[in-house]
């Protein structure tokens, strides 16, 4: 026999050893940084000399951070195969089988796990493809196995009649007849106490899982209890409190009855007291708007007069500053005019001469300008350059602002934050257009 075990990750079998190797990961000698702070699945398999399982322990491994087994773990594999009991057949006959609902000593059903039998994702299945594989290099026993010869016991022999005797060929089928009979009663016997075995074991699984789930439904319905009696004493605690509260209103409002006559006569006579007093004040108040009224008239008349004179001061001083503002601006007029006729004659001679003026501008390139040109320029190099690329200066400001950042420009949000999601970036206006060269992918849909 071969003693192996196997590892689980997800669905599947990924670490294949043999036991040797096993008991150095135990002792670490050999560390497993893949099962770094893990929890593994692992199988301890028994293999015959001819690649079938016999045994099964399904049980878990603990390893640290720095991929070692857990120093603490000591499930007795051997002692447990030896008390199992019988599972499922995979190939070789009923194997002994291992889990947490079906363990010889309970105490160990918390490091043992149970398999999954649905169709597709059987592990037990698995573990019985994986021995077949044979990537542990296993030397396997491919021969025939010997056939027990027949024996006849002579003493139970006895001759029938004459008239019942029959030829040997019709003797040897009706012999095989029942033979096949016999071995077809058998197999579907023994398939029957195996979906027998696998339909308990399936069973224990089902109900260990029921088990677990019960038990996390009552404790939650216990906290939900506990939480639902604390809730209801505080209700019963604010209920005497309000009650308590609506006790001392109650008297406090007895108490304000027997008060509310007095101050009730009391409002009355001070409302007729002030009632006089806003008679009186009220004839005061028009004595005193009259008064003011005639006051505000004449102060407005003096304002006016004041304005007036202020206003025809002032516009005089204006004039005088407007006649010097002219004089200063029609002599700057005329240095200007002479400063450009001067800057007009440096440009023709160095026309003449050959120099040309050159600028460099996006998307443009390095463009020549002409003498008579040169105020254009000056005015706006950027509607000078889009109309050396054959676009409108607008086209060609909001082509520069994409060559300058190319991003999404769409507005995503109503507080106008842009996608400013990266794109290519277009080096010709020409190429460029509007609304799709300056929108990603996304935001070019929604034009």
């Amino acid at each position: 026999m071969t003693e192996a075990i196997m590892l689980f990750r997800g669905d599947g079998i990924v670490t294949e050893m043999l036991y040797p190797e096993f008991e150095a990961v135990l002792d670490n000698v050999v560390s497993m940084p893949e099962w770094a702070d893990q929890q593994a699945r692992a199988a301890y398999v028994v293999i015959n000399p001819r690649l079938q399982i016999r045994s099964v322990v399904l049980f878990y491994l603990d390893f640290d951070e720095t991929g070692t087994a857990d120093a603490g773990w000591n499930v007795p594999l051997r002692q447990l195969v030896e008390k199992a009991e019988y599972g499922p057949d995979l190939g070789g006959g009923p194997v002994r089988l291992v889990c947490h609902s079906q363990s010889p000593i309970p105490w160990l059903n918390m490091h043992l796990w149970d398999p999954d039998l649905a169709p597709g994702h059987n592990h037990l299945h698995m573990i019985r493809d994986a021995v077949q594989r044979n990537q542990l290099r296993l030397l396997a026993d491919t021969g025939e196995a010997p056939a027990s010869p027949a024996t006849l016991e002579l003493d139970k022999l006895q001759v029938v009649a004459e008239e019942a005797w029959q030829l040997p060929a019709e003797i040897e089928r009706k012999e095989e007849q029942e033979r096949q009979a016999a071995e077809r009663e058998a197999a579907q016997r023994k398939k029957a106490a195996q979906l027998i075995k696998q339909q308990r074991l399936r069973i224990r699984t089902l109900e260990a899982e029921h088990d677990r789930a019960l038990a996390s439904l009552r404790q939650q319905a216990a906290r939900q209890q506990a939480a639902s009696q604390e809730k209801i004493r505080q209700l019963e605690r604010d209920l005497q409190a309000s009650l308590e509260q609506n006790r001392v209103l109650q008297e406090q409002i007895s108490q304000l009855g027997s008060i509310g006559e007095d101050a009730r006569r009391e409002l009355e006579s001070l409302a007729v007291k002030e009632q006089n007093q806003v008679v009186l004040l009220k004839a005061q108040f028009e004595q005193e708007l009259q008064s003011h009224k005639k006051l505000l008239a004449a102060s407005q008349r003096q304002q006016q007069q004041l304005l007036q004179q202020q206003h025809d001061a002032r516009l005089a001083e204006l004039q005088d500053e407007l006649h010097q503002v002219r004089a200063q601006h029609e002599a700057a007029s005329r240095e200007f005019k002479a400063a450009i006729q001067a800057a007009r004659g440096i440009l023709q001679r160095l026309d003449d001469a050959g120099v040309s003026l050159v600028t460099m501008q996006p998307g443009a390139g390095h463009i020549t300008i002409q003498v008579d040109e040169v105020d254009e320029f000056l005015k706006s190099p950027a509607a000078y350059a889009a109309r050396y690329c054959m676009v409108s200066a607008e086209e060609y400001n909001t082509w520069l602002r994409h060559y300058e950042n190319p991003v999404c420009e769409a507005h995503i949000t109503v507080t106008g934050e842009k996608c400013g999601l990266p794109l290519e970036r277009k080096t010709h206006p020409g190429r460029f257009t509007p609304g799709i060269s300056n929108r990603c992918s996304r935001h070019k849909e929604l034009l």
